[in-house]
């Protein structure tokens, strides 16, 4: 079994961001007491209520396409 795969977000000027989730570490020996807890979620289809989706064409000029780059990958200070 594989570890986890690295994800990397790679911004404008080359920028690499980890996006690793952290490992889990645990302790070695007895966990202690079990206890069994019953099942008290409700079933997946009462759990969310599903919407109809819409699917939506956006045209947008580069300028504007520039400018949402900027502000989604905002340059650490």
């Amino acid at each position: 079994m594989q570890g986890p795969r690295e994800r990397v977000n790679t911004c404008r000027d080359g920028d690499r961001r980890s996006m690793k989730k952290p490992t889990v570490k645990f302790s070695k020996g007895e966990v202690g007491r079990v206890r069994i807890v019953e099942d008290f979620l409700p079933s997946p289809d009462r759990l969310v209520l599903r919407e109809d989706n819409v699917k939506v064409t956006l045209s947008l000029s580069q300028r504007s396409v520039a400018f949402f780059k900027r502000a989604a990958c905002p340059t650490s200070a």
